[in-house]
C-alpha cells in the first residue's frame, strides 16, 4: 500500500538499471526468472534472523524454493543485540487506513496491516 516498489523502481530507472514491477501475489510465479534477490532489513538481529517490512518473509520462501541466492544488504547501525525469543512481540501493526479508507470497511471486517516480518536464519 505504501508504494515502496513503484519507488525503488522509478529511482533504478532514473540510473539507466532494467526493472520490472510485478505485484506481490505474483512473486512465487515470478522467482523463476530472477537470478538474485537483494532485501535491507529493519534490524539484524543476534540470532541472524532479520526484521523487514512486511512481506520479505514471503520474498525470502520464495527465493529458497527456488534456490535463488538472497542477499541482505545492510548497515552495520542496524545490527541488534535482540534475541528473536518470541517472534510475536515483532509483530507490530500499522494503521489500516494504509489499506482501506475508514468509511469503506463494513462493521464486521478487520483489516490487519502488519509492519515487520521476521525471517528466521
Amino acid at each position: 500500500p505504501e508504494c515502496h516498489g513503484h519507488n525503488m523502481a522509478q529511482k533504478l530507472c532514473e540510473i539507466k538499471i532494467s526493472t520490472t514491477v510485478i505485484t506481490d501475489s505474483a512473486i512465487m510465479a515470478m522467482m523463476s526468472r530472477v537470478n538474485k534477490v537483494l532485501i535491507s532489513p529493519k534490524a539484524i538481529l543476534a540470532n541472524g534472523g532479520l526484521l523487514a517490512q512486511a512481506g520479505t518473509h514471503m520474498i525470502a520462501l520464495a527465493a529458497k524454493h527456488y534456490r535463488i541466492p538472497l542477499v541482505c544488504v545492510s548497515g552495520l547501525h542496524k545490527l541488534s543485540p535482540l534475541y528473536a525469543h518470541d517472534i510475536d512481540a515483532f509483530a507490530d501493526l500499522k494503521s489500516p487506513g494504509r489499506v482501506f479508507d475508514y468509511g469503506e470497511v463494513p462493521a464486521n471486517v478487520d483489516v490487519l496491516s502488519p509492519h515487520y516480518d521476521y525471517i528466521p536464519p
